[in-house]
Formats: structure tokens, sequence, C-alpha cells
């Protein structure tokens, strides 16, 4: 399944795997966007809810990225062979926004 890169301004920040690009947009417009406004990285806004998203194939460090985190979330038993579809990986370090910091991939 093709993975997808979510940039924000231009900065990476997670990668997800989905069937085709039409579908990732879809799901950052629909899903993704809204809690990216929601989320901090160092205490500042992940996205101002206006700044440009743009969304493309992932670069080889990237997928490797989502790769190795999809595989560590096997094996911990948080997710399944067939839950690719979907399944994001933050690049940064994000947390809530007043909340602790979320360290995990996936």
């Amino acid at each position: 399944m093709p993975l997808f890169t979510l940039a924000v301004e231009g900065r990476p920040v997670p990668v997800l795997a989905q069937q085709n690009l039409g579908r990732a947009e879809k799901l950052v417009t629909s899903a993704i966007a809204p809690d990216l406004a929601e989320l901090e990285e160092a205490g500042r806004p992940v996205w101002n809810g206006e700044s440009e998203l743009t969304v493309r194939n992932a670069s080889p460090d990237e997928t490797s990225r989502w790769e190795r985190a999809f595989a560590q979330a096997i094996a911990e038993g948080e997710a399944a062979e067939g839950d690719r579809d979907g399944f994001a990986v933050f690049l940064i370090a994000v947390e809530e926004a007043g909340g602790e910091e979320d360290e995990s991939e996936g």
C-alpha cells in the first residue's frame, strides 16, 4: 500500500498509508487536519488552521520510519497486518494542547 506524507508549510508531520493520493488527501481534509489544530509540538500548534497542507509521496526515509513503527505496533499488539490502511506515524513529537507529549509513532 502506498505511503504519503502530510506537510504543514512544507514540514513533514505524519506519514500515512492509503490506497492512493486522492484518498490520502480526503483523509487529511476530513480527519487529520482538524486534529492537527489541537496538537502541539514544543508548546506550539502543529497547524494554525490556515497554513498550506500538502500531501505527497513519502520519501524513502519517511517510508522506513513508517515501516519500523508499523512493525513495532504489530509486535506490541497495537496493530495487525490488515491495519495498514490509515495507519499514521508522526515524524515529530506531538502532544495534546496543554497535555502530555506523545512520542509513540503510530
